[in-house]
Formats: structure tokens, sequence, C-alpha cells
């Protein structure tokens, strides 16, 4: 019985591993389809929200928002997330939601006033978009309560295992960081689960080890 319950331990663990490969193959499978649809349609963009740009955000988008209903669908299971997922509301939901609206915004701003419809600026744009931006929105995040104690030490945690982009996974958690330093509303909204979650992913690993199969 105890052999089993360590195998399916193994399983499990496993399990779970795949399906994150496989939400990230399928969230670029996403956005790379929908680019290839939306780009040529630029025009559109630029007349609707005046800059092409925002066709990127109609790819990214729907393509995270793809691949949380798959990894949610996953994930699962009766009873456990049942009656705790509202635990997640402020810091899963609400905090990444206005993160991300005020950053659409400052980044609307900066189109406005860098583009000039050519492609210096476009490159300009491009590279101020995919580094700058993911460190204001990371210092939002905390700044707003999107962490907890232990969610940030996590974090940290992550971000200091990462290889050779390490040194932009730390500056991401640093900008969080100073977020959380001036936060009115840090560890008002924390995540009551994480002991037990934390508990369960040691256990896990625990059995990992002890199997010989």
């Amino acid at each position: 019985m105890e052999r089993k319950k360590l195998i399916f331990s193994v399983f499990m663990l496993s399990f779970f591993l795949i399906l994150s490969a496989g939400s990230w193959i399928i969230e670029q499978v996403v956005r790379a389809a929908l680019l290839i649809l939306l780009i040529p349609n630029y025009e559109f963009f630029s007349t609707i929200f005046n800059s092409p740009f925002v066709a990127v955000m109609f790819a990214y988008i729907p393509a995270l928002i793809i691949k949380n209903i798959y990894m949610w669908f996953g994930i699962r299971r009766s009873e456990y997330f049942r009656f705790k997922w509202g635990d997640l509301i402020w810091q899963g939901v609400l905090v990444p939601i206005i993160g991300a609206t005020l950053t659409f915004g400052l980044t609307s701003l900066m189109v406005s006033f860098v583009w000039q419809g050519e492609i210096i600026t476009s490159v300009v744009i491009l590279l101020l978009g995919t580094f700058p931006i993911i460190y204001i929105y990371s210092f939002l995040i905390g700044l707003l309560g999107g962490f907890d104690d232990n969610t940030l030490a996590e974090f940290k945690r992550a971000a200091y295992m990462a290889k050779g982009v390490g040194v932009l996974t730390r500056a991401m958690y640093w900008c969080t960081e100073k977020g959380v330093k001036i936060s009115p509303i840090h560890g008002r909204f924390p995540i009551s689960i994480y002991q037990e979650a934390a508990a369960e992913t040691e256990s896990l690993t625990e059995d990992k080890k002890q199997l010989v199969i």
C-alpha cells in the first residue's frame, strides 16, 4: 500500500510538470496564430486604437486566458479549490487586472508620445514595452498588495533559482519588493492556504525521494 501511495504521488507530481509544459505550448501556439491573423489588419487597429501595436495585445491576452483556463481545469480538485478559490480573488484576480490596466494605460501614453509611424520609433517602443514595462508592472503588483510575506518569499526563491535570465528575474523581484515596502495594503489579503499547499508540496517531494521502482 505504501509503495502504491509513493508511485501515485510521483505520478501526480509528474502530471503537474507535464501540465505546466503543455500550458506554455498552448499559450505560444495561440499567440502566434493570432498574431498571424491580426498583424495584416494593422490598419484597423491604427484607426480604432490609434496604434497598430494594440494588435499584439489582442493576441497576447486571449492566449493567456486560454492557458489559464487550461491550467484551471488541469489542477482543479473537488472540495479543495471549490471552497478555497475565493482566497485568491485579490492576489490572483483583482490585482493583476488593476496592474495590467494601469500598465496598458502607461504603454498607450508612451506610444502616443514616442511613435512616429516609422521603423526606428517602432523598435524603441518594442524594446520599452518588452523590458521596462514588465518591471513597472512588477512594482505595481507589489504596491497593490499582490504579494503577502509567504508568496513574496516564494517569488524571491524562484527569481534567484533562474539560470541564464537570472538578472532579469532578480530585477523583477527587486521592483516587486520596492512596491511591497511602500504598499499601504501589504499583508491585508494573504493566501490562507499557503501553509497547507507548502506542506503538500514538501510531502510530494519527500515521497519522490523515497520511491524505489
